[in-house]
Parts: structure tokens; sequence; C-alpha cells
């Protein structure tokens, strides 16, 4: 009986676990080494107190059985025990002077209501409802990896889910700002820009509205943190072993094949392959000493945009807002004093209520958190001047409640826990290229170029993750790390194994 072959894995975010957890499904001796001191990278929870900070997720596409992609998430462990919150709203638009916008989560009321607010605008709202209802009828194949596709899988693929197709192409040369331009509605306009980037493909929104009016795009009680935690058990119980505090500075290689390790303390391991989970720019070019590129790649990390930087605050209050209805990413609120963070001017922002997470904060009480977007650079110069760095990030914090106070004076005594981070937080925390927290921006221009997982001329090496899988969000890491060992059994002429464990979710 022959050793089984070994997979060595850089970083155990969620691309990395869930490499690490088919690798053990599939027979393969796995380790990930991780730089920090716990898993998930970007998808974290923290403590403050008696609050727990989510760090990142609103919403889990797969999170119900309608869609192929929920059976990852029960291989993967992620959601068996988990109670899943549907909202029936994806946000809402505080519109002082006038009525407020909600964007609903079921596309036939959502319809209904964009034609009455926006009767001048019917033509745009029924080309953009159409590209929905069109994605609401199909699901993508997710079982098998796009690299193994054969003629078939792709005839199939265009004969079987052409109408979707032929959408996708069209919403993705779309931006959010080419649509807006389209819209003679203000407060429709200000809508569609309150929560995604406008350089985004338009098939960013129509996806995502397509999920959550199938129901399938819930919210896991306890967030990123608690969901994260069931794929590290799950990959434990699979064999699996994590080392943490282990930054890997060196990929070495041997005659054009990666062959191991070095450790930022001078160890080294080796293994029959190598996955980086890392970040993209770390890995390529400092890592492996930009030895392995082409132009294509020249091309991604000049031209490519990533997911803007941002300063993120959490603050818990000693307040339940039973009042509120849910929502999916919160409530978006006019600043009636612009914010400044870095080099970057908010005149909104978005604040999520956690009030249908009662695991997050002590009963009656609620965590509150809001993304900002902000500059890298300006940051990255105060980090180094630590009595500035706090002084800049304690006046953001002071405005941020002074704007928020004007919306609810109610909680005026009421804040009893604060916290924020920064771009550098995110920098020194994951390593991710300028402190992107979600790898690159799905723009037009993005969406022409497919980015490989392999290198040019390295053999036995893969990258996994959102800088190979443009557009973020926990899917795009967990497939990629599933599609990884499929390529690896594939080249091991082994068939690719998957099972899932215990129970189901429970849907709310």
């Amino acid at each position: 009986m022959t050793n089984p072959k070994s997979v060595i894995i850089i970083g155990a975010g969620m691309a990395g676990l869930s490499a690490g957890c088919y690798a053990q499904m599939n027979g393969f001796d796995s380790q990930i080494f991780e730089m920090g001191d716990k898993a998930g990278g970007v998808c974290t929870s923290w403590k403050r107190g008696d609050y727990t900070i989510n760090g990142s997720m609103h919403w889990l596409v797969g999170s119900a059985p309608n869609v192929k992609m929920h059976q990852m998430w029960l291989e993967l462990g992620a959601i068996q025990d988990k109670m899943l919150v549907n909202h029936d709203l994806f946000f809402v638009l505080k519109n002082p002077g006038g009525k407020d916008f909600h964007f609903y989560t079921n596309i036939d009321r959502l319809e209904s209501y964009l034609n009455h607010i926006a009767p001048e605008d019917k033509d745009e709202i029924t080309d953009f409802i159409k590209a929905v209802r069109t994605f609401i009828e199909y699901d993508l194949p997710t079982e098998k990896a796009q690299e193994l596709f054969g003629l078939f899988d792709g005839l199939k693929l265009i004969f079987t889910e052409f109408p979707m197709l032929m959408e996708a192409i069209k919403w993705s040369r779309i931006s959010i700002t080419d649509f807006v331009k389209r819209l003679k509605n203000p407060l429709l306009k200000t809508a569609f820009l309150a929560f995604w980037h406008p350089e985004m493909v338009m098939t960013t929104i129509i996806v995502t509205l397509a999920w959550l009016h199938k129901r399938t795009a819930g919210y896991p009680m306890g967030g990123s943190g608690a969901f994260i935690q069931s794929v590290v058990e799950r990959y434990q119980q699979l064999g699996g072993y994590i080392d943490y505090h282990s930054k890997v500075e060196k990929i070495i290689t041997y005659d054009d094949n990666a062959v191991g390790i070095q450790l930022a303390n001078g160890k080294q391991y080796f293994a029959d392959y190598i996955i980086s989970a890392a970040d993209g720019y770390t890995t390529i070019f400092k890592m492996l000493g930009g030895n392995y590129i082409d132009d294509t790649i020249k091309q991604v990390y000049t031209s490519f945009k990533p997911f803007p930087s941002i300063f993120y605050i959490a603050l818990g209050i000693d307040e339940a807002f039973d009042e509120l209805e849910s929502t999916v990413v919160g409530y978006n609120l006019p600043l009636l004093k612009p914010l400044k963070i870095g080099n970057t001017v908010h005149e909104r922002a978005t604040v999520q209520i956690y009030n249908f997470d009662p695991t997050l904060a002590p009963k009656g009480k609620t965590l509150m958190t809001c993304f900002l977007a902000t500059d890298y650079d300006s940051w990255e110069e105060l980090y180094h001047q630590r009595e500035q760095y706090e002084a800049a990030k304690d006046k953001v914090l002071s405005d941020f409640i002074e704007n928020l106070l004007l919306h609810f004076p109610h909680i005026t005594d009421k804040i009893e826990m604060k916290d924020c981070s920064t771009p550098m937080t995110y920098k020194n925390y994951t390593g991710n290229f300028r402190g992107s927290y979600e790898g690159w921006l799905p723009t037009p221009e993005a969406s022409k170029i497919h980015i490989k997982k392999t290198l040019p001329k390295l053999h036995r090496f893969y990258m996994i993750g959102h800088w190979v899988e443009t557009g973020g969000g926990l899917p795009p890491a967990a497939m990629s790390g599933r599609n990884v060992i499929q390529l690896i059994c594939n080249q091991e002429n082994k068939k690719f194994k998957s099972y899932i464990s215990s129970v189901e979710a429970v849907m709310l």
C-alpha cells in the first residue's frame, strides 16, 4: 500500500479550508499553514466585551436546498447546525423630507414598488426585472470544475441555460454607473448607488436579487465566526491539521515544480502539491519572487481594481431596536455632516442593525456595524506615525457617531462598545493586497479575463480564492477550493469524492 499524496495549503480562509476538507475527503494528507491565530481570514468575528462583532457575512448563497451550491455547504459542514434568517428587505434608503426607499427581496413586490415610485423609468425597470427573473429560473452547474469541462459540457450548458447566458453577457458589460445614467428618478439613482460599488457590473445586483428572491441567500445565525468555526471543525474531523502563527515567506521550487514552503522562522515543509489560498500579489511576487508570470498576470496586477479598502465600525448599543424591520445589509443614512475617512468623503452610510441575531449581543442589546470605503495610501502613511494614526481613527469614529445620533437620538447614552478597523488592520490580519477585503472588483473590464489557478511553467502548484475568482464572497472562495482538488484528482487519475455529514440546517 502506497502512502497518500501530500498537500500543503497556505492560508486558512474559506478557500484554504475548503481545499483542505476536499483534500481529506479524497485521501490526500493535507496541512494548512495560517499566519494568524485563528482561521477564517476576512470571514471572521471577534469579541469586544459582551459583544461579538460579525466581520463580514450578510448573506450566504446556497443556504437553502433549491440550488446546487447548497450541497457544497453541507459537505463542508458549514450550515448543519445553523438557524438561517431570510429577510424581506435588502436595505432601506432613508430619505429626509420624503418617503424612505425600500429595496425588497421579493422580485414581484420590488417591481411593483419601483414602478410606483419611478413610473418615468418603467422601461429600464422592466429590463432590469426581466434579467433577475431569468436568473431565478436557472442554476449554474457547480458539481464540476470549469477547467475539466469538455465539449459536451459546454454544449449542454449553452443549450440548457442559453437565456441566462445571454443575460449574463449583456449585463456583465454594463456597470452600475452606466445603468444609473439611464434612470431619470433621483431617488432610484441614489438607491442603486447606495450599497454597491459604482464600477461593479450590474450582474452583481441581478444575481444577488435572484438568490434572495428564491430564499437561498439567508443569513446563518452567529455570523462569520460561528460559520467558519463549523468548517474548521469539519476539516479537523476529516483528519486535517492547521498550523497557526505560521507565516509562509517562500514557496520552494525545484526544476519548475513547487515542492515545499519556508516559514518566516526558517522551517521548511515539503509536499507533493502546494496550494496558495493567500494574497495573490504576495504569492506571485514575494513567495515565488515574480519568477512565474506572463502578460496576463502583469495585466491583472497592474490594471485590475481590487475591492476598496474599508474602515469598519462596530458599536454595541443598549437598545433592542425591535421597531425596525430586519434587512440583509442595513439602513442607508444621509450624513448631515459629511464624513471624511482618509482621502474619501462620504455623504451617506449604510448601518447594519443586528436586531435579528441575538447571539451577537446580550439580551435586549444590539450590535450595529458599518462598512465605509476609504483609500489605502493615506492609512498606510499614517500607520507609521502611531499617535496620528490612532487620532485619525478616533476622529472618524467620533464623527460617525455624531452623525448616527442625528438619526437615533434616543441612543445617545446607550453606546457601550466602540470598535473600528482600518485598511491597515485588514492588511496586517489577512495580508490582502492594499488592504482589500474581497479581491478583484467585478468591473466590465475584469469580467473579460479568466484568471487561471495555475502559473505559467510552474507545476504541482495552484492558487485559489478571491485573487483568481473575481467578484468576492464566500461561494467563489469555497468553490475554488473544491475545484482545485478536482484538478489534482484528475492529475492523479483519481475519481473525485465528496460527502456530507450530520443533519440539515433550519430555515426561518
